[in-house]
């Protein structure tokens, strides 16, 4: 806390404050306890930092990109899986990379996922009921899209394979790609679904691309308070501060309770020791 409070002091500037050793025990400890047919990837446009990409490399089975970029920042890694989440990038990138493919007119990549849509709101992926055989049968398999999953998540999931193994012919090696967005349960008990889904079906591969989870709760966004005002017709405090959510919290804006902690304070602690 010493070397937060010293920056505090000395600069009027935001910054994100990461335990690096932490985030990094995470993915060693992720990637040692899952099955041998669950592949690790990670989602680069989360943290797409060269220092934070070479502490979890070793860790990694690959990455999911997003963009041109993002590519060229961990192809020197030579890992084995690397899928594209932009169905718009296919002949820019190498054709080793799983692309996806975004609607049932795309130009097909020799690689490709198809793409799923399981949440009615978001504009990627196909609707389940418009994938056809050749699409599946020419596929490295599916990547399923869905926002934010929520409580029976691998209960739908299951129900999803198991459609897709009574409409169509699924090879052995077949990719499940399940995405992220698990927010909703731990580490350890994302990891007891998955090992247990993945020892039930064997002949697949199931890949996971867990980004936030691994960094959340890892680290603090330092800022300044620039006012405090208290508002005797209401009785409440309202803070200012340097720190904005549109910039700096845009990942967290729903579903997470925000805490400010001072560690300037000068008597005033109990105006916003713990205000949300």
């Amino acid at each position: 806390m010493t070397f937060l409070k010293n920056y505090l002091l000395d600069s009027n500037t935001p910054c994100l404050y990461y335990n690096l050793d932490k985030i990094k025990d995470d993915f060693k400890s992720f990637n040692a306890n899952k099955n041998e047919n669950i592949k690790l990837l990670f989602p680069v446009k989360s943290f797409p930092l060269r220092f934070f990409l070479d502490e979890i490399s070793d860790y990694l089975d690959g990455f999911d990109i997003s963009n041109n970029t993002e590519y060229e920042s961990i192809k020197s890694y030579n890992k084995e899986f690397v899928s594209c989440s932009s169905p718009f990038i296919c002949e820019e990138i190498n054709e080793q990379v799983i692309h996806d493919v975004n609607s049932v007119d795309q130009k097909l990549h020799k690689n490709y996922y198809i793409r799923l849509n399981l949440n009615e709101s978001s504009r990627f992926g196909i609707d389940l009921n418009s994938i056809t055989k050749d699409l599946v049968h020419n596929s490295k398999g599916i990547h399923f899209h869905n926002q934010n999953w929520g409580d029976g998540a691998f209960d739908k999931i299951s129900e999803i394979i198991k459609h897709f193994e009574e409409n169509f012919v699924l090879r052995d090696g077949f990719h499940f790609n399940i995405g992220g967005g698990y927010n909703h349960i731990s580490q350890d008990e994302l990891l007891t679904e998955l090992n247990k889904l993945s020892k039930e079906k064997l002949q697949y591969l199931f890949f996971i691309e867990p980004g936030r989870m691994f960094i959340k709760n890892n680290g603090f966004l330092v800022g300044k308070v620039l006012e405090i005002q208290n508002i005797e017709s209401t009785e409440q405090t309202r803070v200012m501060s340097n720190i904005s959510h549109t910039c700096h919290l845009r990942w967290e804006l729903q579903g997470s309770g925000v805490n400010f902690y001072s560690l300037l304070a000068k008597g005033k602690e109990n105006l916003y020791n713990s205000i949300q």
